[in-house]
């Protein structure tokens, strides 16, 4: 078994795969005020709840857009298991082609989704993360990773309306509500406000990168808020909720290799 951790800003997502294949998906929230024991608690616990044994572990493999919590998870794992671990990052071996100013930048979540993506969809492809920030990726058809975009979220765009100004509301974003564009109160215009503005950021995006890579690209949204999106949507989208853990798994394979099953 190896056990794949995304760790975002708002909260860690962790899987396991069994044979190549993902068996098991659960989340913690983000957290530096949980001790390295505390989180490792979190995680065994959850682990026993599913059925799986901490035992079990060959490897694991992490990625992080949050440094502050890469060495709190490095220890936390540490306590669980002894397995061999690898973080992805500059230097690690991903198979992805990376034509930006500086590869470097490039977020390891990213990259995990743009290997994914273009082995699951081939290329041409616009790979649309939303988490706290909305990262947009495009990949072109020779399978080169081009660049993207980076856009507020809808959780920091719910946040900014609440907090910077001194009338509206706290209001609620429910993933399986649905939101009138024309709306008739305070409350209801801003819910609808918040949800169609990235509903329409994915479109716009989506024709102008298509413009530059191909008609043919498809477009592959993934992250927390995703499912909260993409019925607004115009644009065809595939929705992938686990793009990010599977292209970590891709890119612990290409690093390590583990004894065969006996």
């Amino acid at each position: 078994m190896i056990l794949a951790v995304c760790a975002a800003n708002e909260r860690i997502t962790f899987g396991t795969f069994d044979d190549g294949k993902l068996t098991l998906r659960f989340e913690i929230a983000a957290s530096t005020a949980l001790s390295a024991d505390e989180t490792a608690l979190k995680i065994s616990g959850l682990l026993n709840l599913y059925g799986r044994n901490i035992k079990e572990i060959e490897g694991i493999a992490v990625t992080s857009v949050a440094p502050r919590l890469v060495g709190l998870l490095r220890e936390a794992v540490s306590k669980l298991s002894d397995a061999k671990f690898l973080c992805v990052g500059p230097g690690v071996k991903n198979g992805l082609n990376i034509k930006i100013d500086n590869p470097a930048e490039l977020g390891s979540n990213n990259v995990c989704d743009a290997v994914a993506a273009i082995k699951k969809y081939s290329a041409p492809c616009i790979i649309m993360n939303f988490g706290a920030a909305t990262v947009v990726s495009v990949i072109d058809k020779n399978r080169i990773y081009k660049g993207g975009a980076i856009i507020p979220g809808l959780g920091i765009s719910k946040r900014s309306l609440e907090n910077m100004t001194e009338q509206l509301p706290v209001v609620p974003i429910e993933k399986d509500a649905y939101y009138n564009v024309l709306s008739g109160s305070t409350k209801s215009c801003m819910q609808s406000g918040i949800v169609y503005s990235a509903a329409a950021v994915t479109d716009s995006f989506a024709e102008r990168y298509r413009e530059i890579v191909g008609e043919n690209a498809e477009v592959i949204v993934t992250g927390h808020y995703a499912s909260f999106i993409t019925k607004y949507c115009k644009t065809d989208v595939i929705t992938d909720d686990n793009l990010t853990l599977e292209g970590l798994y891709l890119i612990f394979e290409k690093n390590i290799e583990l004894p065969k099953n006996k």
